[in-house]
């Protein structure tokens, strides 16, 4: 099994070893009450009083308190309760989670003193979600030319063609986020160097299309209808928006799927403009993290370029970048302006520079290295609510485990557009 590891040839850590690691360890932590944590020591040979123990508290994903000290003794197999006095820390309005590291407290033949042996993070509290309605001052002026609807207003346009039912344009500041007039259309494709499937010119048709003005005149509501082929995989779809008149977008999407679905993934793919250079999200990571492989990510506030969100160590062009576990995922400019995405529960997202033919070994446009690929001058964004897992049950073949699998159905996906500027 050549160059399939999880390690590259050149001994370059793939995000793979991570999640090996965390499955391995032999430490295990679990809830055991208020203000505790449970230990269990699983070494057949080494005491507790070999480690020391890290926990970081995090407040919608910032650190605000830590602290280090050694563990007590314990021997192999045994369990002990740690007192972690966490609850003084925890308000009503935020989200908080604990991370746990258990640390190296000397040298040894193989580590320095420090080196992480196992890892947790527990969920705290969690912020109780409230819907909110924009503060609306300014009118939309519509107009309309030739297929297209443009909604306007201060420092924003919101635009549509009716001919294909697509969001065309999301202009805040004179700049367009979306770049050629490619919004939020279905993306239903992943490319896996060990996933057999071929990448299938889906047949897209617009079943209908319909806007209309709030009374108020400030906001407006747009809905359409489309269907798309995927060889025998019949999929139709509705994307309804809402558009206010501060440049938020509300949007809806809801997918039936047949018997015979199949397919990987169910979500939206938009390109956006190239500027937008820099990610920064609310959700899992730092790592790239799916259904099946994310006990490693973990929850926290991470930044990255788009070009980094690829990742580049594996040794064939695949799938890669998607962060699992969102609450809220931005992207913007080097002045800060840029658009943010979040929905009323976790998503998914990814934002590389790279097209899916690029990806794709059946593709003309397929290269062979990662370092061969060349951007081609969008950032591709890919937003959703359901992705399959990635298996590696064997070394290929295998699908993945029956509850990462995506069984026909209907399915539906919230999330909200909404400007950012000066960076948040």
């Amino acid at each position: 099994f050549c160059c399939n590891g999880r390690v590259t040839p050149d001994r370059r850590v793939t995000p793979k070893l991570w999640e090996v690691k965390k499955v391995y360890q032999y430490m295990t932590f679990e809830e055991v009450g208020e203000n505790n944590v449970g230990l269990r020591n699983h070494y057949s040979f080494l005491n507790m009083r070999h480690f020391n123990l890290r926990y970081v508290i995090l407040k919608d994903g910032v650190p605000v308190a830590e602290e280090e000290f050694g563990l007590p003794d314990g021997k192999p197999g045994e369990h002990r309760t740690i007192h972690i006095p966490y609850l003084r820390h925890l308000t009503e309005d935020a989200d908080y989670h604990i991370n746990l590291e258990v640390k190296l407290k000397h040298d040894c033949v193989w580590a320095k003193a420090g080196h992480v042996v196992a890892t947790e993070q527990f969920l705290l509290r969690e912020r109780k979600q409230k819907t909110e309605v924009p503060e609306l001052s300014a009118s939309l002026q519509v107009v309309e030319e030739r297929q297209y609807i443009r909604f306007r207003a201060p420092g924003t346009e919101i635009s549509f063609d009716s001919k294909t039912g697509m969001m065309i344009g999301l202009r805040y500041d004179g700049q367009n986020m979306i770049h050629g007039q490619q919004g939020p259309a279905l993306n239903w494709y992943r490319s896996i160097s060990n996933d057999p499937r071929e990448w299938i010119q889906p047949v897209v048709a617009l079943r209908g299309f319909d806007w209309k003005l709030a009374e108020d005149g400030k906001s407006a509501s747009v809905q359409s209808q489309i269907e798309v082929k995927v060889g025998q995989v019949n999929i139709p779809y509705t994307v309804k928006y809402r558009v206010y008149s501060n440049g938020r977008v509300d949007v809806a999407a809801d997918f039936t799927t047949e018997s015979n679905f199949d397919l990987p993934r169910l979500g939206l793919q938009m390109f956006l403009n190239p500027s937008l250079e820099q990610v920064e999200w609310y959700g899992r990571g730092p790592m790239e993290n799916y259904a099946d492989r994310s006990g490693a990510a973990f929850v926290g506030r991470y930044a990255q370029r788009v070009a980094d969100q690829f990742h580049m160590k594996y040794v064939s062009p695949q799938e890669s970048g998607t962060r699992s576990g969102l609450r809220w995922w931005r992207l913007t400019d080097d002045s800060g302006l840029g658009v943010e995405i979040c929905s009323d529960r976790h998503f998914s997202a990814s934002a590389i520079p790279f097209a899916i033919p690029q990806l794709d070994n059946g593709s003309p446009e397929y290269v062979r290295h990662p370092g061969d690929l060349v951007p081609d001058g969008r950032t591709h964004v890919n937003i959703e609510s359901v992705q399959s897992g990635l298996g590696c049950v064997n070394s290929w073949g295998r699908l993945p485990r029956p509850e990462y699998l995506l069984p026909y159905g209907d399915y539906s996906f919230n999330f909200l557009l909404q400007p950012v500027t000066g960076g948040r």
